[in-house]
């Protein structure tokens, strides 16, 4: 075993103030060789990130003044009393040009392939940028890639991201700093005491060549099925006179749509206060997570994810619109993802009704017509519209990847307590 990553460098950019300077629409203002796409932490996640509207101005601490384009060199001079005011010029750590100062020395660069996570987060989250074409600003920080090493990035990733190594970092006791209610800093010297298991040949070491490609799918599976979500969540919204109403208008029992979707709970009268949704794909539906406290108190109760609701929906158009709806919610939709609590109540109709759905039409059958229509636009906009296929997938690859490092790390007899512990929230 090594520590995380071996043979590379880290890229921890330390906060300089006046951020805002550097980051904003840039593109066709400035020239692209001196851009790169800003990527906060809430748009990164396991295997990818979400693109964003703006980009980092970003300028190496080799790079002189005489050698800025006369555009930035007019742009950075609006600001240049402000800049120069900062601690790092102040202290000589950095130009007032510049947008950081690195933490281990000159030379670092947002623009060479690198694995990039958040500072701060509630899970292990790493992705990795083959091209060098992501920048991101103080709240994340970097692994770059060494040349002289034969450790796929990749490989790393999948690791990183793995159930085995979430749990040494996350655990009471493990490498991670709780900083708050399930919240933890992932900070660049705690992240490389992770233990990399290293090979002597690794690209011809099956395990190393298979967490690799498995990283490497995994990456294009975010892809696919951000863009089929996405196309699902504007193609429904483009289609006129719809309403948005609660999941339980589609989940009721006793409602238009009981012959179409079916649940069942392994606890359907459990009370509680229902604090966030997660989302797991299967064959017929989907299985509702719910991260709940029966405490009072529930900002300091005891907080665990259960599972809430096992829904099966046997029309095809149906089930994939809600997939995309429900994961868009709990995985990209901001404003539902800060909310610090849902709602209070038996837990498993308050998780349908905190979801939202469209509806067009108050006719379910002329209602489901139009959600095949939707699917067929979906399909022509994004090439593809079979959201659980993706979804599907993506879970297997993350079971292959846990399947190799449980035994790699040769902890495979505690995987269940593994994770049952990481249902927990600190």
């Amino acid at each position: 075993m090594s520590r995380v990553p071996p043979g590379n460098d880290l890229l921890a950019q330390r906060p300089n103030g006046l951020d805002e300077v550097f980051e904003g629409n840039f593109e066709g203002k400035f020239p692209d060789k001196w851009l790169r796409t800003r990527i906060p932490i809430s748009h990164l996640h396991k295997f990818g990130w979400e693109p964003s509207e703006t980009q980092i101005l970003y300028i190496t601490h080799t790079t002189g003044w005489d050698k800025i384009p006369t555009e930035i060199q007019e742009y950075l001079q609006t600001h240049k009393p402000k800049l120069q005011s900062r601690a790092g010029p102040s202290r000589g750590d950095c130009e007032w040009w510049q947008l950081h100062w690195p933490r281990e020395g000159e030379g670092y660069t947002l623009f060479v392939p690198k694995i990039f996570f958040p500072r701060r987060a509630s899970e292990n989250r790493f992705a990795v940028d083959e091209t060098g074409k992501i920048g991101f600003k103080s709240d994340c920080a970097a692994f770059l890639k060494n040349p002289d090493d034969f450790h796929d990035s990749y490989y790393l990733c999948a690791l990183l991201n793995s159930k085995v190594l979430e749990f040494r970092y996350r655990a009471l006791g493990g490498l991670g700093k709780l900083t708050g209610r399930g919240m933890f800093e992932y900070f660049e010297n705690q992240v490389g005491d992770l233990p990399i298991p290293t090979f002597e040949d690794p690209q011809n070491h099956p395990d190393h060549q298979s967490l690799a490609q498995l990283g490497r799918e995994a990456h294009q599976l975010f892809r696919e099925r951000f863009t089929v979500i996405t196309a699902f969540e504007t193609k429904s919204r483009s289609i006129s006179d719809y309403e948005l109403v609660p999941f339980w208008d589609y989940h009721n029992p006793s409602g238009s749509y009981s012959t179409l979707i079916a649940w069942e709970s392994p606890d359907p009268n459990r009370e509680g206060h229902l604090l966030a949704l997660r989302i797991e794909p299967t064959d017929t539906g989907y299985h509702l997570w719910g991260e709940i406290t029966e405490d009072e108190e529930w900002r300091e109760g005891e907080r665990e994810w259960t599972l809430l609701a096992q829904v099966s929906i046997s029309d095809p158009a149906l089930r994939r619109y809600s997939l995309a709806r429900a994961v868009y919610l709990t995985e990209f939709d901001e404003a539902f993802r800060r909310k610090q609590k849902l709602a209070t109540g038996n837990l498993v109709t308050v998780a349908f009704k905190a979801l939202t759905a469209v509806c067009y039409d108050n006719d379910p059958a002329r209602n489901l017509k139009i959600f095949e229509t939707l699917e067929k636009r979906v399909a022509s906009e994004a090439s593809r519209s079979d959201l659980e296929a993706i979804l599907l997938r993506q879970k297997a690859v993350e079971e292959e990847i846990n399947d190799i490092t449980y035994r790699l790390y040769r902890v495979q007899r505690y995987r269940r307590v593994i994770e049952e512990a990481l249902r927990v929230v600190l």
